[in-house]
């Protein structure tokens, strides 16, 4: 299990027994594959794990405090078995920056079928931005399509209700 502190901190819990009365090990601070605190790069807000690259292990995705989405390639496990990665790099697709992070948990899957993953990614105007991998050396990504339901965009489905004390829909409540 990872866990995200109030400062930007990764922290590594370890099931040790999974069951009706789960056992956990010692929760501990997890470092970059640089031994440097995941707050040092970035101030996280929010941390998801995927597999972005074909065949891949599980990527730290992550949100900043700014709107940008951060990348964390997994680099295996320590000695003790916590997952190593590297530092956080902001991703880029044509320009700007995949921005969102702040507003909602980064989510990842082949939802095409490629082998490579795409990235679901809430924005600030409310709109759920679909970010197509075009390419994993280096990663890139076509710009931001918002997704729709026919011919909705979910956004629209949280319509505003004054009589239920709704006064602004989106995809963010």
């Amino acid at each position: 299990l990872l866990v995200l502190d109030e400062r930007g901190g990764v922290w590594h819990l370890p099931l040790l027994a999974s069951g009706p009365t789960p056992r956990w090990g010692e929760i501990e601070e997890l470092t970059t594959l640089h031994g440097a605190p995941f707050c040092r790069g970035a101030t996280l807000n929010s941390i998801s794990t995927g597999a972005i690259e074909p065949g891949g292990s599980p990527d730290l995705l992550a949100g900043d405090i700014s709107g940008n989405v951060q990348w964390c390639r997994y680099c295996g496990v320590d000695r003790a078995g916590r997952p190593v990665y590297d530092t956080p790099r902001k991703i880029k697709q044509q320009n700007p920056h995949v921005n969102g992070g702040a507003m909602s948990v980064i989510t990842t899957g082949d939802w095409r079928n490629t082998g490579s993953a795409d990235l679901l990614v809430g924005s600030v105007e409310g709109y759920i931005f679909w970010y197509r991998t075009l390419a994993t050396e280096p990663l890139r990504f076509a710009p931001p399509e918002r997704v729709r339901v026919g011919d909705q965009e979910i956004r629209y489905y949280g319509k505003p209700h004054p009589a239920a004390g709704y006064h602004w829909g989106s995809s963010q409540g």
